[in-house]
């Protein structure tokens, strides 16, 4: 196994002669597809809840007592075309 299989088809064009080699999938594929996959696990599953947690803990950033997109959009800081560019950080995702 892991070992390329020996020339299958043998083509003549002119004088040169090509050959075709069949290989089949190695072990070092497996292990290093099962590594990323177990990789990519561990960061959804792992890590993913706990970094999400932290940030919840930590709350957004303020500045004096409102978050920034808030302190931005407060009428007498921001103009009209700044409360409406705004709205492109609204979205209906329930998550946020």
């Amino acid at each position: 196994p892991g070992v390329a299989a020996g020339p299958r088809r043998v083509r003549v064009v002119g004088k040169a002669t090509f050959s075709k080699r069949v290989t089949k999938m190695g072990d070092t594929q497996v292990i290093m597809s099962i590594a990323n996959g177990a990789a990519l696990a561990l960061g959804r599953w792992g890590f993913l809840p706990y970094q999400r947690r932290k940030v919840e803990e930590a709350g957004l950033p303020t500045q004096n007592g409102d978050t920034h997109l808030e302190a931005g959009l407060k009428e007498d800081f921001a103009s009209s075309k700044l409360s409406q560019e705004a709205e492109v950080f609204s979205t209906g995702d329930p998550a946020g």
